[in-house]
C-alpha cells in the first residue's frame, strides 16, 4: 500500500516565500512615496500660511516701506535689502524658507492722493528640506495683494 502524506513540498514554500517578498516590497516603496509626498504637501501648506500671514501683517500696516516682519514674534532674520525688495529667513517646522518681500506702486492719483500698491511675497526652499539658500529649480510660491495707501493709513 501506498501511503500519501499531506503537507507542501520544499519546492511549494520557496515559492510562496518569493511572491510574499514581492509583494512586501511593492507595498514599503509605496509606503515610503506617501510619506514623501506628505512632506511636500505639508511644506507647501506651511509655506502658504506663512506667506498669507507675513502679507496681511504687510497690509495692515499700509503696505509701507518700512514694514519690517522681524518684529512680529516669529524668528524672522534679515538677510538683505535692495531698493523695493528684502530677503528674510525663517525656520518653521524645521524646514528653513527664505522669503522676499517686495512692493511696486501700480497707480497713483495725485489729484485725491490716492497710491495703488502691490505687495508679494515669495517663500523659497531647499528640496532637500536643508539649510542654505535654494536654487532657481528649487520649490517656491509667491503671493500677491493689494492695498489703497490712502485707506490703510500707510
Amino acid at each position: 500500500m501506498i501511503t500519501r502524506k499531506d503537507g507542501f513540498t520544499l519546492l511549494e514554500v520557496i515559492i510562496a516565500m518569493a511572491i510574499i517578498a514581492i509583494v512586501s516590497l511593492g507595498t514599503i516603496d509605496y509606503q515610503f512615496h506617501a510619506i514623501r509626498q506628505a512632506k511636500i504637501a505639508n511644506t507647501k501648506i506651511a509655506a502658504t500660511r506663512l506667506g498669507t500671514l507675513i502679507l496681511e501683517n504687510w497690509k495692515s500696516f499700509g503696505g509701507n516701506d518700512t514694514y519690517d516682519p522681524t518684529t512680529s514674534g516669529f524668528d524672522i532674520v534679515k538677510l538683505t535689502s535692495f531698493e523695493n525688495e528684502t530677503k528674510y529667513s525663517v525656520t518653521v517646522d524645521d524646514i528653513p524658507f527664505y522669503l522676499t518681500l517686495s512692493s511696486n506702486d501700480i497707480d497713483s492719483n495725485s489729484t485725491t492722493g490716492v497710491i495703488l500698491r502691490e505687495l508679494s511675497i515669495s517663500i523659497q526652499w531647499n528640496s532637500t528640506y536643508q539649510e542654505g539658500l535654494p536654487q532657481d529649480s528649487d520649490p517656491k510660491r509667491t503671493l500677491y495683494t493689494y492695498v489703497r495707501q490712502d485707506q490703510s493709513g500707510g
